[in-house]
């Protein structure tokens, strides 16, 4: 199972997923709390501090894109990174942005991104619109780090996985 790269109807979708998984886990205050004043940035809630990081939203506001255009478009193509010479304009922004909002983000947020309740049915949206209306994998959830090793190797022996990927390559 290949899917095509991330679309901007992907991210809406991720979204529309996501919305109700942070306010149920989270809640309405908190996520507000967090959500509003980081856009693009984050604004802490004491009050002796909210100047300093209203401050910072409105510099993030400007040097996010402002590093982005530099970077992208004056920056000479070998001293970029090495994704930035491949990325698409999407990509690259999206990186950028998603960077950035978790390295200030509580990890009581940033859990519920990463949780099954918001990435299965992502996964099955993606997978539906590439036309993969059966998973191919079979899905376990395993809570012992063992079994979950054991797992993994008893289907990387059922599957010949890098004849998969020879297949898969020839028709590209």
């Amino acid at each position: 199972m290949i899917l095509d790269q991330i679309s901007y109807l992907d991210c809406l979708v991720f979204l529309l997923f996501l919305a109700p998984q942070l306010l149920i886990r989270v809640g309405l205050w908190r996520t507000a709390r967090w959500l509003l004043p980081a856009l693009p940035s984050i604004c802490k809630s004491s009050l002796t501090t909210r100047a300093i990081f209203i401050i910072l939203i409105m510099v993030q506001g400007i040097l996010i894109p402002y590093q982005f255009i530099r970077d992208r478009y004056y920056r000479p193509i070998g001293l970029r990174s090495s994704f930035a010479q491949r990325a698409t304009f999407f990509q690259d922004l999206v990186i950028r942005y998603v960077r950035y909002a978790f390295r200030y983000m509580p990890a009581s947020m940033g859990r519920v991104f990463l949780s099954k309740d918001v990435a299965l049915p992502f996964l099955r949206f993606r997978m539906l619109r590439h036309g993969n209306l059966f998973p191919s994998p079979k899905w376990y959830e395993v809570n012992n780090v063992c079994a979950a090793v054991s797992l993994i190797c008893m289907a990387l022996t059922e599957i010949d996985l890098f004849q998969r990927v020879v297949d898969y390559l020839r028709r590209s």
